[in-house]
């Protein structure tokens, strides 16, 4: 939803669409985003720090839910 606004730059998959990314329609799009001198401190996503992120979040997520893990896992395989 928060990128629906952009599908003129951008192709956003659908939910059902998981093995689907999001695909930039301008190369120098996704170059802006991951360089830190295209873009500067505000805008720069460093892709390491981006999954390193994601993966404390979904670790500490298992990890307080270990009782209810095949949901979790449910959830984030489907």
């Amino acid at each position: 939803m928060v990128l629906s606004d952009l599908h003129s730059i951008i192709s956003v998959p659908l939910p059902f669409e998981q093995y689907r990314t999001i695909q930039f329609f301008d190369a120098s799009l996704g170059d802006f985003l991951v360089y830190h001198s295209r873009s500067g401190e505000n805008v720069c996503l460093d892709p390491g720090i981006s999954h390193r992120r994601i993966a404390t979040q979904i670790l500490k997520e298992i990890e307080s839910n270990s009782s209810n893990i095949l949901n979790f896992s449910t959830f984030f395989l489907t």
